[in-house]
């Protein structure tokens, strides 16, 4: 049950990040925007009224490690069990190729982005002496600023982290 909702909400993280980035032709917006989506709370819409994405947020956030780290992964891995957060990373990997083709490390770089996501917001809500980053609710801007400074540094492009997604 586990794995099926954790892969549910990387197909809706999957969903918000085709939705918002349609229209965008720059990469660069692109993944400032990826990065707005993971470091802002994800709340229900009318699209999801038979499922409670804040709740499953929530579910995600401190419960995803244990859908991967076990010892039955490589058999669910081929099985096909991590097919939507492989693809969400694999999607968001080639924007940043699109950004700097030569860049040696595009998968590690947005999976480092996800997974700092998640255990950064723990962390600022139940062990906040392991991170700078602040919980402020709905609002996650330091969580934002924090992620925008890995992504943009790692590819060389200076920090990213006060722009705002258009």
């Amino acid at each position: 049950m586990l794995l099926y909702l954790v892969s549910w909400y990387w197909n809706w993280v999957d969903y918000q990040i085709g939705f918002h980035t349609h229209h965008m032709t720059n990469a660069q917006e692109k993944l400032q925007m990826f990065i707005h989506l993971l470091a802002t709370h994800q709340t229900n819409s009318t699209l999801t009224t038979y499922l409670d994405v804040e709740v499953l947020a929530r579910l995600v956030m401190v419960e995803a490690s244990k859908a991967y780290l076990t010892k039955e992964v490589d058999q669910d891995n081929k099985e096909g069990l991590f097919q939507e957060y492989k693809s969400l990373c694999h999607k968001m990997a080639e924007t940043v190729l699109d950004i700097q083709p030569a860049y040696p490390y595009p998968h590690a770089l947005v999976s480092t982005l996800i997974e700092s996501a998640r255990k950064h917001r723990f962390f600022a809500q139940h062990l906040p002496s392991l991170t700078e980053v602040k919980d402020q609710g709905q609002n996650q801007s330091s969580l934002e600023a924090f992620l925008r400074h890995i992504a943009f540094s790692s590819l060389g492009l200076g920090d990213f982290s006060s722009q705002k997604p258009s």
